[in-house]
């Protein structure tokens, strides 16, 4: 059993990505305790401890399980695998990353680190799933490539969105209007956003794409689309001053989305703001 275990964790630790592709649940891993109140009010305790220490639980037994390697002492092992269980928590918990950010990096995490230290196993179980499939499908031998195509659109399927594995429909289809963003200052001047920050316009981009599929769902509790505009804004905000480069000698910063349509051979550009905060 424990020699299987650390493959039966990493299990657990792909399922809410998985189920997070056909029902949204990342708010449950980003609300508080008064929040489960409100959605659980007979449950909402064991709940939110099971959902909340979900993934910290995880990466502090794989740390305690990395850390056997090294020592037989049991005491640093204990205290290092609380404390990225703590660390896990506090990022988890953070406004707009939860299962987004936690959940993806960390099972990237444990399949290099299972790569790394159960490599002689993993090939071994590979070897053996193969030598099956052969006896099941024997043109595999014969057309493999037929066999890495269909592994391909799978894998496309069921992972999130990292090339190359990627649905989004700019690649198999041209739409009529696109959206771009842009930062100005109180005065209403283009900043260029590489001066002052490490994410650029097509970070931006991708996180206000990923943002509004999560907050259009109705159980994101927004009741407008100004609602949703103010939400996301607020995100890509926070995005740009987690990441600066120096700090913007500016009076204030506006996140602006530049929407440009085509239509009839014409095309038109609305510009509005979803976030304006002062600098200080």
């Amino acid at each position: 059993m424990k020699r299987v275990l650390p493959y039966v964790i990493l299990l657990f630790a792909l399922v809410p990505i998985v189920f997070n592709q056909y029902h949204w649940i990342s708010f449950y891993f980003e609300r508080d305790l008064e929040a489960y109140r409100a959605w659980f009010p007979n449950l909402y305790l064991p709940l939110f401890l099971l959902i909340k220490f979900f993934y910290p639980g995880i990466l502090g037994y794989w740390s305690a399980w990395l850390l056997s390697f090294t020592t037989s002492k049991r005491w640093p092992v204990a205290v290092i695998a609380i404390a990225q269980g703590f660390l896990v928590y506090y990022i988890e918990s953070s406004q707009d990353r939860g299962l987004m950010w936690v959940s993806y990096d960390l099972v990237v995490l444990l399949v290099l680190t299972a790569a790394i230290i159960k490599g002689r196993d993993i090939y071994y179980y590979a070897q053996v799933a193969w030598t099956r499939l052969l006896r099941m499908a024997p043109w595999l031998s014969r057309g493999y490539t037929y066999f890495i195509f269909c592994s391909y659109i799978v894998l496309s399927l069921l992972l999130p969105e990292v090339q190359p594995f990627s649905r989004y429909p700019m690649y198999s289809q041209f739409p009529d209007n696109a959206e771009t963003f842009l930062i100005r200052d109180g005065h209403g001047h283009m900043i260029p956003t590489h001066r002052y920050f490490a994410p650029g316009a097509a970070d931006l981009s991708h996180l206000y794409y990923h943002l509004m599929a999560d907050y259009t769902r109705p159980s994101a509790g927004f009741i407008s689309q100004s609602s949703i505009d103010s939400a996301v804004g607020i995100a890509l905000y926070r995005l740009l001053m987690a990441n600066q480069k120096v700090h913007p000698d500016l009076d204030t910063i506006c996140v602006n989305m530049q929407v440009i349509r085509l239509s009839k051979g014409q095309y038109s550009i609305n510009e509005t703001t979803l976030y304006k905060q002062s600098v200080e």
